[in-house]
């Protein structure tokens, strides 16, 4: 008899840690949600530039501009250019460097987040800006985002 009362007393203070659990992830759901984070432009979009070249030298690319609904890091994924992208800078408004600390360089087959102050700065849309390395043979294919998860 005493051991199914210390048997339940158990039960019961494990169901109690459960339905804890369950409540503390639901109201870190709700955060999530009333920050805008689930909100965010966060589906990838291809970038795909090819140039071949001898003559005249690309030192500068830029993605289209991209609404910016929070204030995550942006998302790169380069997932199929020929060489490393070196450096990676995320631009606001009339081509504000926006970039959180240094440049990011980016490997083939690497993801990087980018930190960045685009939405804290007051500007609701993004770019990347990138040095292609050798501006006269260039291809550099990856995916991005202006928000992240």
């Amino acid at each position: 008899m005493h051991n199914k009362k210390i048997l339940s007393h158990v039960m019961i203070g494990c169901l109690g840690i459960i339905i804890a659990g369950g409540v503390k992830y639901a109201s870190q759901q709700m955060c999530f949600a009333e920050a805008g984070i689930y909100d965010g432009n966060y589906h990838d979009t291809a970038f795909d530039y090819d140039y071949d070249n001898d003559t005249f030298e690309i030192t500068d690319l830029y993605t289209e501009e991209r609404e910016k609904k929070n204030t995550t890091s942006a998302y790169i994924y380069n997932n199929g250019s020929a060489a490393r992208i070196p450096a990676i800078r995320v631009k606001a408004g009339d081509y504000t460097d926006c970039t959180y600390g240094s440049y990011q360089s980016c490997e083939v087959g690497e993801a990087k987040y980018l930190l960045n102050t685009v939405y804290e700065d007051g500007y609701r849309s993004a770019r990347l800006w990138l040095d292609p390395g050798n501006g006269h043979h260039i291809s550099v294919h990856f995916l991005w985002s202006p928000d992240s998860i």
